[in-house]
């Protein structure tokens, strides 16, 4: 798991105007138009492993992986890894990008958490820490549910810096990813949503994890027996002025 703060993201021009910000994590990411990449920018000019990108605290190396149509840094081909600068420009096949330097990620320390709603796993906390998780079959998936309906890469868990909050993204998966039924490519969260990856499902509980089942037990009896108690002192109150 990445953690909840970071100093990088990449801003990705999509061709139409605008632009997708990707938070950078601490260490190495793949980049390439392979939905197994960290970084999937799903372009035909990119190779499926087209360059890596090694983040540290105070720095970022890009290299290319030779690919077919190369990556540029400032207007030049890469030919060995370089310190990528903030507010510089790379150019993955024809794919523009630039570096941006942020305080820290989102939602204090970049915590969600899901409740599995079916499964064997039923009523087990999921949470995923950082400001991108992908969840899957495979073993390197940040997290991962094993199960035959999820795709080794199924979806990605991220925070949208412009939206302000947290999304949940198909990773071109077999059986699709749901948001309260409706199959979606991408999807904001705003709490209490049901997410479905393939048959597995999730609700999703926000930035607060919820309190144990235990303590709500003992919380809810120890209210009614409150309750109990000062209904008995009224009751004894009110006999005692009838008397």
């Amino acid at each position: 798991m990445t953690t909840g703060r970071y100093r990088f993201e990449l801003s990705v021009d999509n061709g139409k105007g605008g632009v997708r910000k990707i938070p950078l994590a601490s260490g190495r990411l793949s980049v390439g138009r392979s939905t197994e990449c960290e970084v999937c920018l799903p372009d035909a000019s990119l190779s499926r492993q087209h360059a890596t990108i090694e983040v540290s605290e105070d720095e970022v190396l890009v290299e290319d992986c030779r690919s077919l149509n190369g990556t540029h840094y400032q207007g030049s081909r890469l030919i060995q890894q370089t310190r990528w600068l903030p507010g510089r420009e790379v150019i993955f096949g024809e794919v523009r990008t630039m570096l941006l330097e942020v305080e820290e990620g989102p939602g204090g320390n970049g915590e969600v958490f899901f409740e599995l709603l079916n499964t064997d796993a039923r009523g087990r906390l999921v949470s995923m820490r950082g400001p991108r998780t992908v969840i899957g079959r495979s073993h390197t998936a940040d997290c991962q549910i094993n199960h035959p309906s999820i795709s080794r890469a199924h979806a990605i868990i991220s925070y949208d810096g412009d939206e302000h909050s947290w999304v949940v993204e198909d990773r071109n998966s077999v059986n699709g990813t749901f948001v309260d039924g409706t199959m979606v490519s991408r999807a904001l969260l705003n709490g209490g949503e049901t997410v479905r990856l393939g048959d597995v499902e999730l609700k999703y509980l926000g930035t607060t994890p919820p309190a144990p089942r235990r303590r709500m037990g003992l919380l809810i009896l120890l209210i009614g027996l409150l309750g109990a108690s000062i209904g008995l002192l009224l009751l004894s109150l009110f006999w005692q002025m009838a008397g």
